[in-house]
């Protein structure tokens, strides 16, 4: 049995709206997608986990989603919901991945008989990779950009003040930060950094250029711009989230400039 965080009995249910706006310049492209949501947070009593959290009323660009390969993405990405986690050491942890894989086995029959061809095959693969082990499900789960902001109102309370932070950027993955808390109040906190591990982000953005016949980029050339800020205001000296704001940039030179913004607003 899991040791239940000290945070626990801070958290209560709640219901939020959330707005993610990204823009990604890459070589010759740009690209700029606008997506809101709603995301409910249930406090449960008397179960095996800490938290539900569940996603509705998904949106791009003000519609639904409709085009056949992005559809196909969200019939996939939709069907881990709901997600449940303990909280140890004051970080989710997921725990009902049979659930989860259950649920991705029901859509995967139903997108496999309607759906043929490379691209669909290509998402199909690339998604269940995710879900092939509990650890490495737990990693993808954990890296959803929403659930790491959730992740940084957890250690509101905690002694130190330096984080070792990851945050994923869309197409190129996962990039490494070390955070820093500062403006610690009774009802605010906020996290930032100008450090991005430039080594590890320019492997991951060689790969995605790579594979999209670029040619790829050396450290030395690159005049590197980075910042990340997360600005959270809370419920007096609880866990409660009124508002979060979060902001990460990164800018390479000329070759890439990735900027991302997430509000994560109570509506209670």
């Amino acid at each position: 049995m899991p040791i239940k965080s000290s945070s626990t009995h801070l958290i209560k249910s709640n219901y939020f709206e959330v707005k993610n706006e990204i823009t990604i310049k890459s070589a010759e492209l740009i690209t700029k997608a606008k997506s809101t949501y709603d995301i409910v947070l249930k406090k449960k009593q008397n179960e095996k986990y800490d938290i539900e959290i569940n996603r509705f009323k998904f949106l791009v660009n003000g519609g639904e989603v409709e085009n056949k390969f992005p559809l196909v993405s969200h019939l996939y990405f939709q069907s881990i919901f709901p997600l449940q986690f303990f909280i140890e050491n004051e970080t989710l942890k997921l725990s009902n991945y049979k659930e989860i894989q259950n649920r991705i086995a029901k859509i995967d029959n139903i997108i496999i008989d309607k759906y043929k061809g490379e691209g669909i095959h290509y998402i199909r693969t690339a998604f269940l990779k995710q879900f092939e082990e509990v650890e490495i499900a737990n990693d993808f789960i954990i890296g959803l950009n929403f659930i790491s902001i959730i992740n940084l109102t957890l250690k509101r309370h905690v002694k130190e003040d330096h984080f070792y932070f990851k945050w994923k950027i869309p197409s190129v993955g996962v990039t490494f930060w070390k955070l820093k808390m500062e403006d610690k109040k009774k009802d605010s906190v906020s996290y930032s950094s100008n450090d991005v591990d430039k080594s590890e982000f320019l492997k991951a953005l060689n790969e995605y250029r790579t594979q999209n016949n670029y040619n790829n980029l050396q450290e030395e050339e690159l005049n590197v711009e980075s910042s990340f800020l997360a600005a959270i205001q809370f419920e007096s000296n609880s866990l409660n989230i009124v508002e979060a704001n979060t902001n990460c940039r990164i800018k390479f030179g000329k070759h890439f400039d990735y900027q991302e913004n997430i509000s994560i607003k109570s509506v209670l």
